[in-house]
């Protein structure tokens, strides 16, 4: 298992500092990584024992979205994109899309009303991520990144950080390019929730 850290890179020719984003528990396709044994649990939501996928469609990938359509219609899984502009989705009785009002963090209050215990949340937004925790939900980043109970306090320690030196204009950058291992790494970790979900 691989732990990424916060690289801070040398001054540029204006004093500001160049920063790679923080990822922590990031792991390589090819690792074998154990189920962690709070995914699902056997925990069901209220709605009729049914468990279903939650996604912050705004900032995601649309590989991920492509594969997580194929994933939902092969385990008839329900999934809800929450937006708050217009997502083009396949035909399916397994998938759908809810259309937020604009304003600011209008589809993460929508999804954290939504969700219940046992459910997974699709996103990258570490706020969220941490609400949906407390509902009892999981969280699973596109990069395949998994929120827990027990890393959750760091990453929004370092998300906050990361916030604060940006607003000061003492650090520059964000995540990097999007990769077939991030997008790996999220296939692996779906997989195993879908498994959990449905056993």
């Amino acid at each position: 298992m691989a732990c990424g850290t916060l690289e801070v890179q040398s001054a540029t020719s204006d004093g500001k500092l160049g920063v790679e984003f923080f990822h922590s528990r990031r792991h390589d396709a090819a690792e074998k990584i154990e189920s962690p044994s709070w995914i699902v649990r056997g925990v069901r939501a209220s709605r009729g024992g049914i468990v279903q996928i939650w996604v912050d469609g705004d900032a995601c990938p649309v590989e991920v979205k492509e594969l997580m359509y194929r994933a939902a219609n092969r385990t008839q899984t329900k999934m809800t994109l929450v937006a708050n502009q217009s997502i083009r989705i396949p035909r399916s009785e397994f998938i759908e899309s809810e259309l937020v009002r604009t304003g600011m963090n209008a589809a993460d209050r929508r999804i954290i009303e939504l969700v219940q215990a046992g459910d997974l949340v699709v996103t990258s937004d570490i706020p969220l991520a941490a609400e949906v925790i407390a509902k009892g939900a999981q969280a699973l980043s596109p990069r395949g990144d998994l929120y827990t109970e027990e890393n959750i306090g760091e990453r929004l320690a370092v998300r906050n950080l990361l916030d604060e030196l940006r607003g000061s204009g003492q650090v520059e950058g964000g995540p990097g390019q999007y990769t077939s291992k991030d997008r790996q790494a999220f296939a692996n970790q779906l997989d195993r929730w879908l498994k959990a979900a449905k056993s």
